[in-house]
């Protein structure tokens, strides 16, 4: 357990501190990974638009809201200047972090062998957030047609 607070010793995302901190301190790593998941879920969601599914009944969420979002040829999130495999890429990092993180500590109770590698999942969430605030600036720099 101090290995992973060690690890979460960084300055993480000012989006993700205020949620997470309270979280870290107690050892609380599974639900930081799970709120830290669910933070990226939220922005991405705000920043494309807030998408609905095909019949605008329902949010899309997970894998539909990032294959949506970040869509290699069409995503409102997508930097077209990107080469194609960037593109995807990007879409990939998002898509495993739910596949693979997400969703599973978001539909039973998970706990992981060694509370450092729910620090990874946390420290991969940051990573995802600032990759957030690239394509945002990307977005903002682009001018309107």
């Amino acid at each position: 357990m101090n290995r992973a607070r060690r690890r979460l010793g960084v300055e993480l995302h000012q989006d993700l501190a205020v949620k997470l901190r309270p979280l870290i301190q107690v050892g609380a790593f599974e639900q930081a990974a799970f709120v830290a998941l669910r933070e990226i879920e939220q922005r991405v969601k705000e920043m494309a638009g807030n998408p609905k599914d095909k019949l605008g009944q329902n949010d899309l969420r997970g894998d539909a809201l990032m294959t949506f979002a970040l869509n290699p040829k069409s995503g409102p999130l997508t930097d077209n200047s990107a080469d194609t495999g960037e593109r995807q890429g990007v879409m990939n990092l998002f898509k495993g972090a739910f596949a693979a993180f997400r969703n599973p500590l978001g539909h039973r109770p998970i706990e992981f062998d060694d509370p450092t590698e729910a620090a990874e999942v946390v420290l991969f969430a940051d990573l995802l957030m600032r990759q957030l605030d690239h394509i945002k600036a990307r977005i903002a720099s682009v001018p309107s047609s």
